[in-house]
């Protein structure tokens, strides 16, 4: 398959291991900076675009927007470029960092005019955080309690015009007074083969990794319509052929890549594969703290990570007494294990 073993010597005094030759390689940046090198999600694209040129034009803040979806869709990349489009700093939280309001003062507080705030995961916000960004997303304004008892006091703290960016997994976890505030209200969809190759070309381009538009459509295809998967699936075939010396990415040598890592036909990985055995085998509706006992996985794990492709795909389906496998995904776990 064209490889060869990588050169390498071992320190005497250190016992490290050392490739010849070896230079620090520079961090690669494969965020797109801006709305024309974004690609996909063009609806999405299209909105919130409009929204920073009317921001731009009334020399106001963009609109607060909600972005929700499965993760890896570009959720955090679009507030990245939101702030670069309007020339402004961001500054990148997750809900469940924050776990009281002053900290979420603070924050807003240090905040300059035209600043985007952008809080991943914004479904986990504590519910007294929570509560603390209604009057900052529509009135530029928080209360802060300051002491205790008899000591306790209320202040107004009036906050510059800036834009607030929520992301989430899980849209129906928010309170609808929080989801109402956002002006904007984002899906983020799945995308095609077509786009994951386009993502995966440039991302290939960027890692200095020569591969055919025919292998590169192959990744695609078993990447879970998600752009993360795909450059995470580049990024492994980079090291694979870096670490055998392989010049000439060919099918063959995709295919041994993703064999190594457990990535298998239709994007499926190991853990989706025991899902589907382990309903398989049941033959009756699986519940989810089940599952995480069988499978020796998370529950969050199976139903964030996994469970959505699953779903998507239609290999399995939810149901009032538990997970349960369709035709078509003992057809795919069948043919998996022949």
């Amino acid at each position: 398959m064209g490889k060869r073993t990588i050169k390498t010597t071992i320190s005497e005094n250190t016992g490290e291991m050392k490739k010849e030759n070896e230079a620090p390689a520079a961090s690669v940046n494969i965020r797109p900076e801006d709305f024309n090198g974004y690609i996909g999600q063009e609806k999405v694209k299209e909105q919130v675009l409009t929204a920073v040129k009317s921001a731009i034009i009334r020399s106001a803040p963009v609109e607060h927007i909600l972005f929700y979806g499965p993760p890896g869709l570009g959720k955090t990349t679009m507030a990245h470029i939101v702030a670069n489009a309007r020339k402004s700093n961001l500054k990148e939280v997750t809900g469940p960092m924050i776990e009281h309001p002053g900290e979420m003062a603070a924050i807003l507080n240090s905040l300059q005019p035209g600043d985007v705030l952008f809080i991943d995961e914004i479904h986990r916000l504590d519910k007294k955080v929570e509560e603390s960004l209604y009057s900052a997303m529509e009135d530029s304004k928080i209360n802060v309690v300051i002491g205790q008892g008899e000591q306790c006091k209320s202040l107004t703290i009036d906050l510059p015009p800036i834009t607030i960016i929520g992301a989430t997994t899980r849209a129906g976890m928010l309170s609808a007074p929080l989801r109402d505030r956002f002006g904007l209200t984002c899906k983020m969809e799945y995308y095609s083969a077509d786009e994951l190759a386009h993502i995966g070309k440039i991302t290939a381009g960027k890692l200095g990794v020569s591969i055919k538009d025919e292998e590169i459509y192959k990744i695609a295809e078993v990447s879970r319509g998600t752009p993360r998967v795909m450059n995470s699936n580049i990024k492994l075939i980079r090291d694979y052929v870096t670490a055998n010396s392989i010049e000439d990415v060919t099918a063959e040598i995709v295919t041994s890549a993703m064999e190594l890592y457990g990535i298998h036909d239709k994007g499926l990985t190991d853990i989706d594969i025991r899902i589907l055995n382990t309903l398989a085998e049941a033959e009756k509706p699986v519940g989810l703290l089940t599952l995480s006992h069988v499978l020796g996985e998370d529950e969050g794990t199976i139903e964030n990570v996994h469970e959505p492709y699953l779903l998507m795909n239609h290999y399995v389906e939810k149901t009032s007494r538990g997970r349960i496998i369709t035709e078509k995904g003992k057809k795919i776990a069948y043919s998996l294990i022949a």
